[in-house]
């Protein structure tokens, strides 16, 4: 993580604001088993590798609102980028993913893991899932508009096995969803 690196399950970050990060892999916070809550992270630096604000491996992000705006993205998930782990309550907005190698998750891309009551607002990237990519994992309570993407996918792109229930997506309604 550019600015902060929280490796441990008892660690917690709380009531922050974080910007400008420059990361490999998550460019204000990587973390991994720990709990970030109620923080603001602006996701306005330059990630070479993925999640422009938060790189997460099995950790917790509640109450929290990450904004890419301006930031460079290289990879995937422009705010967020999730291997496992569990995101709930939280807002994404304007994160970019526009390389030409890898660039899925406008947003947010998720390798597994539980979303819950997440809004994903106006992420643009030049593959697939303009606001969400995500293979395997379920999510609940999701809104989606305003993405973009270069084909699959304009505001989500879902795929092995991703369970989707109750989401909306632009104006239309999700009851629920399984994608193979």
């Amino acid at each position: 993580g550019g600015n902060v690196f929280i490796y441990n399950g008892t660690s917690v970050m709380k009531d922050c604001t974080l910007g400008e990060g420059n990361g490999a892999e998550g460019g204000c916070v990587y973390l991994r088993d720990g709990l970030i809550t109620n923080c603001t992270i602006r996701a306005n630096g330059t990630t070479k590798g993925s999640g422009g604000g938060i790189y997460i491996t099995n950790g917790t992000v509640a109450d929290t609102t990450i904004d890419g705006a301006g930031g460079t993205m290289s990879w995937h998930g422009g705010c967020i980028y999730m291997k496992g782990g569990t995101v709930r309550d939280t807002i994404c907005r304007n994160g970019v993913c526009t390389s030409t190698s890898g660039r899925n998750g406008g947003n947010f891309y998720m390798e597994n893991g539980t979303l819950a009551n997440v809004t994903l607002e106006n992420g643009t990237c030049t593959a697939e899932g303009g606001n969400l990519y995500v293979t395997g994992g379920a999510i609940t309570g999701l809104i989606c508009r305003g993405g973009t993407s270069g084909s699959n996918g304009g505001n989500i792109r879902a795929t092995n096995g991703a369970t989707i229930t109750d989401a909306v997506s632009s104006r239309r309604y999700i009851r629920r969803s399984s994608a193979t």
